[in-house]
Parts: C-alpha cells; sequence; structure tokens
C-alpha cells in the first residue's frame, strides 16, 4: 500500500525539504522518525493482533519501519515465519502430496492456519489505519529537527 505525496501540498513540501537539506541532518531526522514511528506502529499491531500467541510472535514482535528521505516503509512479520498464513489465513481444506522414505503422502498441509480471509486480520487493517498518522509523525518530525538544527545554527552564529 503506498501513499501518493503529490496529492498532499504538506507531503510534497516534506519530500523536497528532505531531498534538500545536509546529509547529516537528514539522517538525523529519519532516526529521530523511526525512533517515534516504530513503538506507535508495534502497540497497533499489538492492539489488532488476536489474543492467540502466535500472531504476536510472528507478526507483531518482528515488526519494523524503514524510514527514507521520500517516506516510510512499516514491515509486520519476518521471512520464512508464516507471516502471510497467519494473517490471511489459508485454504485449510486443500491437499499436498510429497514424497518421504516410505513413499508418496497426501495430506491436509494448511490445516493448522486459520480460515482464510481477503482483507486480512492484523496487517492492512493496521496499515489503513496507521499511515496517516505515520506521515504526520514523519513531518512533525522533520519540521522540529530542522527547526532545532536553524536555531542551534542561529545561537552559534550570534555567540
Amino acid at each position: 500500500m503506498q501513499i501518493d505525496v503529490r496529492r498532499s501540498a504538506t507531503l510534497t513540501a516534506l519530500v523536497q525539504v528532505m531531498a534538500t537539506i545536509p546529509r547529516e541532518l537528514a539522517k538525523q531526522t529519519r532516526a529521530q522518525t523511526k525512533a517515534v514511528i516504530v513503538p506507535e506502529w508495534r502497540k497497533l499491531l499489538a492492539e489488532k493482533a488476536p489474543g492467540e500467541r502466535i500472531f504476536h510472535d510472528r507478526l507483531v514482535t518482528p515488526s519494523t519501519v524503514y524510514v527514507s528521505d521520500r517516506g516510510a516503509k512499516l514491515i509486520a512479520g519476518k521471512n520464512g515465519r508464516f507471516p502471510r498464513e497467519t494473517d490471511f489465513g489459508a485454504y485449510r481444506e486443500d491437499y499436498a502430496t510429497y514424497t518421504t522414505r516410505r513413499g508418496s503422502v497426501t495430506r491436509r498441509t494448511q490445516r493448522q492456519f486459520w480460515h482464510y480471509v481477503k482483507d486480512g486480520r492484523v496487517f492492512y487493517p493496521a496499515v489503513r489505519e496507521f499511515i496517516p498518522r505515520a506521515w504526520a509523525l514523519y513531518a512533525q518530525t522533520a519540521y522540529r529537527t530542522v527547526a532545532e538544527a536553524m536555531e542551534g545554527a542561529i545561537d552559534r552564529g550570534g555567540k
């Protein structure tokens, strides 16, 4: 899911500011933004996740956010730990045939997952709710960081 920054004057200005500020200040802004967004993202995922431990182990705990000059990438889950099947479920009645030492076996290998849900249970509902909040946090953090840097430069130049 992506948001088009060209539809908002504020977000367009944010991307332009991030592209023009000095590299060290941009790095500091990204680090501070990540420090603010990650706990909020995990908190929302934990609220959306059902009470079962498997959702927290596979989706909430390994979640993170990658922040760049052009936006933030929200991550839930970790590759190799069945995040897709945990969030969306699976077709439980499907059969899978595989070979063992003793021969060919046909079983329902998706039975451990919940029934398939098109919109997901945790990630997509959380993302729909969090994207506007994430952009607002990103804009506020960038504005505050740049303003503090300018005040520091003025203070150093005036003394």
